[in-house]
C-alpha cells in the first residue's frame, strides 16, 4: 500500500468472502479479497465472466453484504458520497419520469425543489459534456437510445458530486465511439472532483485508457491474482497491455453471457 495520508482513503474493503446457494449447495463467489482505493484513484476490475466483480462492486456499494470481511469508508454518510452506475442502466431509471426527473431524483430524495434540481440538473450536462439536449432532457426514457439512457443514468450517479463512483460495464453496449465519449466523461468528473472510481470492465482497451491501477480476478471463487500499477500500465503499449490482461484472465475477454444485472 502507497504511503498517502488517511484522509485520501476513500474506500477499503478488508476480506470480502461471500457465497450465494445454488441447486442446495453453498457456491462461493468471492474469497479473501481486499482493496483500498484512494482520492482520484481510477481501479478497474477485470475477470472472468461470472466470477463475482458486480457483486463485489454491490458490497462496495452497500446493496450486498459480505459473509466475511468488512468494508469501510474514508467519509460519513456514505449513501450521500457514492454515486453508482449499474450494468442494468435502462431497467434502474425510472419510466414514468422525464429523463431530467430521473437525473435529479437523488436532490429530491434531499428535499431541493424542482426549480434547483431543474438547474443542478442543465449545469452538470453543460461541465460534463453530457450527450443530452435540453429536449432530450425532457424526454422519457422510453423515447430515448439506449445511449442516451445511460447518459442519464450517469448524470444521476454524478448530480450528488459523489467522492467515490461505481460503475458496472459502462462499455459493454455501446459503439467505439460512444465509449470513448464515456471514458472522457469518467476522466473528467474524476480529475476535476478528485472522485475515486472502481469500474468492473470487459472491454479492455476502453477500461485501459482510464485506469490508474488495474486488478484481474481469477475464476469463482474469486481472489486478486494479478495487479497493475498507473507507473506500469502508462509504460506498455497497448498490444502488450491488452496481452498481458486477457493471459492472466486466461483466456479472450468476451462481453458477458450472464443476464443483465451481473454476478
Amino acid at each position: 500500500m502507497s504511503q498517502r495520508s488517511a484522509s485520501e482513503l476513500v474506500l477499503e474493503l478488508n476480506g470480502i468472502s461471500k457465497s450465494y446457494p445454488l441447486g442446495g449447495q453453498v457456491s462461493p463467489v468471492l474469497k479473501g479479497i481486499s482493496l483500498s482505493l484512494w482520492q482520484g484513484e481510477r481501479v478497474v476490475l477485470f475477470g472472468p465472466n461470472a466470477c463475482g466483480k458486480t457483486t463485489l462492486l454491490k458490497i462496495a456499494l452497500g446493496l450486498v453484504e459480505p459473509d466475511e470481511g468488512s468494508v469501510c469508508y474514508g467519509f460519513e454518510d456514505p449513501y450521500r458520497h457514492i454515486g453508482y452506475l449499474p450494468q442494468n442502466y435502462e431497467a434502474s431509471l425510472l419510466d414514468w419520469r422525464k429523463a431530467i426527473d430521473n437525473v435529479s431524483f437523488p436532490l429530491e430524495i434531499r428535499g431541493l425543489p424542482k426549480k434547483q434540481r431543474w438547474k443542478a440538473a442543465y449545469s452538470l450536462v453543460d461541465e460534463v459534456g453530457l450527450s443530452l439536449s435540453p429536449s432530450e432532457l425532457h424526454k422519457y426514457p422510453f423515447q430515448l437510445s439506449g445511449g442516451q439512457k445511460q447518459q442519464v443514468a450517469l448524470a444521476r450517479a454524478l448530480i450528488i458530486k459523489p467522492k467515490l463512483l461505481l460503475v458496472d460495464e459502462p462499455f459493454s453496449a455501446l459503439d467505439i465511439s460512444m465509449s470513448s465519449i464515456v471514458n472522457s466523461q469518467l476522466l473528467s468528473v474524476c480529475e476535476s472532483t478528485g472522485a475515486a472510481l472502481l469500474l468492473v470492465s470487459h472491454e479492455v482497451d476502453a477500461a485501459l485508457e482510464i485506469a490508474t491501477r488495474l486488478l484481474i480476478l481469477s475464476q469463482r471463487p474469486a481472489r486478486v491474482t494479478f495487479q497493475l500499477q498507473r507507473d506500469e500500465i502508462e509504460s506498455l503499449p497497448l498490444p502488450e497491455l491488452r496481452a498481458l490482461v486477457r493471459s492472466h484472465i486466461g483466456s479472450p475477454m468476451k462481453r458477458a453471457a450472464t443476464p443483465q444485472g451481473g454476478l
